[in-house]
């Protein structure tokens, strides 16, 4: 496994402070990696050449969508974030363990991609797009990415990112009670996106209504516990619920 730099505490606010509207690519030096902290054990220090294998990669996917020049629309950011989860997931391959480190995500967005990040959010990027935390770009791409990697589509684990916009994204991968366990937020997911195509009620609707009700499920069931099939039933009815109210009050 490979370890990736982590900026220091002392200078996370001031890397990401300095990284809002630098468009520039990073200068990337064995004397940086020096002056950065990695994990003590458990793999392999990141080297300049695997960090620029996943700047190329990244980029490369950003590029495709008009990177550095054409500005980032509404209309074209759903399909960006898919490909940008796609690619900074299978190029990092970053364990939960690493995932947990707020260093990690300072550098990432802050110094190895700040001008991917700059360009993602239009050249109005704040500082919570940089520094640790939940509002972290790259962050929330492996976030949402490891909560709804379906590994029984081995040709493309993250189709359902691509299936469902930011407001449904958050809904399901930011609950903090469902998303903890990703086996109900799989489930949720892939009833709620088997629903769509079908036209039966607005999909926004649709999605706020039965993470509703699988919050209010989870305070009288074990929801935390359900695994495999119990997952996938109990996502099933939640959805199925959802849809014949919401025809009755259409």
């Amino acid at each position: 496994m490979i370890l990736y730099p982590q900026v220091p505490s002392a200078r996370q606010a001031l890397e990401s402070e300095k990284a809002i509207g630098d468009v520039s690519a990073p200068s990337l030096s064995q004397s940086l990696l020096d002056s950065l902290d990695f994990t003590s054990s458990g793999g392999s220090r990141a080297t300049i050449l695997d960090l620029r294998s996943v700047r190329d990669t990244v980029t490369s996917v950003a590029a495709s969508h008009g990177f550095p020049g054409r500005p980032v629309t509404a209309r074209t950011v759903p399909a960006l974030d898919a490909d940008l989860t796609r690619a900074f997931c299978r190029s990092t391959e970053l364990s939960v363990g690493e995932g947990s480190l707020p260093g990690l995500w300072v550098f990432m967005c802050a110094i190895l991609l700040r001008d991917v990040v700059n360009w993602r959010w239009g050249g109005e990027a704040i500082v919570d797009r940089f520094r640790a935390g939940r509002r972290n770009t790259f962050y929330r791409y492996w976030y949402r990415g490891l909560v709804l990697r379906d590994d029984d589509n081995h040709a493309d684990p993250y189709w359902l990112i691509g299936k469902l916009g930011e407001d449904n994204l958050v809904q399901i991968a930011e609950r903090p009670y469902l998303a903890g366990n990703r086996d109900i937020a799989r489930a949720m997911a892939k009833a709620l996106v088997g629903r769509f195509d079908s036209d039966v009620v607005p999909q926004q609707l649709l999605v706020r209504d039965a993470m509703a009700r699988a919050n209010r499920a989870g305070a009288i069931l074990a929801v935390r516990t359900f695994r495999g099939e119990a997952a996938d039933h109990f996502a099933k009815q939640i959805v199925e619920a959802s849809v014949s109210a919401l025809k009755r009050t259409a």
